[in-house]
């Protein structure tokens, strides 16, 4: 009995973490995608404070700031519903490994004021931004974890239409 009741608060625990992610990465990529030129211009100053700029082709920052809406949207959207989910849990967690470092070093060092993770829809101080990373990473690595638990909400019969209009929609 312990282990079927175990099993059920690992799908529910699995299936909100998977909700929170969804939602998160829905509406930052959505936001992203609304207005690319602020992204880009968060983009330039993560790359001045780098000093990468000069070395970075004036085009760059606007395709990233494109790429980088367009991939957080599908990965929230298939997150939703629940298609693709290795590959969609794996790039989570690669996008949170890398954000929640690159976080925490914002947070101490302070070169930038906001991190522009929703644009300029939710402004959040670099220690806020942290500790929101630091809590979808623990969602991300049980989404990746238990990822079999992701209850789909589309059958494999209809989840390639659910990703082409996704891409569609978000492209256009």
């Amino acid at each position: 009995m312990e282990s079927k009741q175990l099993h059920s608060i690992i799908g529910i625990w699995t299936n909100a973490c998977r909700f929170l992610l969804a939602a998160v990465f829905i509406f930052s990529g959505f936001v992203k995608a609304v207005d690319p030129l602020g992204t880009q211009y968060k983009i330039q100053d993560y790359l001045e404070v780098f000093g990468w700029a000069a070395s970075v082709p004036a085009f760059l920052p606007f395709l990233a700031s494109v790429l980088q809406a367009m991939v957080e949207f599908c990965l929230g959207v298939y997150l939703l519903f629940g298609i693709r989910r290795r590959m969609t849990t794996l790039f989570v967690v690669l996008i949170m490994g890398v954000m929640t470092p690159l976080t925490l070093w914002l947070a101490l060092s302070n070169p930038i004021s906001d991190c522009g993770c929703f644009g300029d829809a939710v402004t959040l101080t670099n220690w806020e931004t942290f500790g929101k990373n630091v809590l979808l990473l623990i969602a991300a690595v049980s989404v990746f974890k238990w990822g079999n638990r992701i209850t789909p909400l589309v059958t494999k019969r209809f989840d390639w239409l659910v990703a082409m209009y996704t891409f569609l929609y978000i492209s256009g």
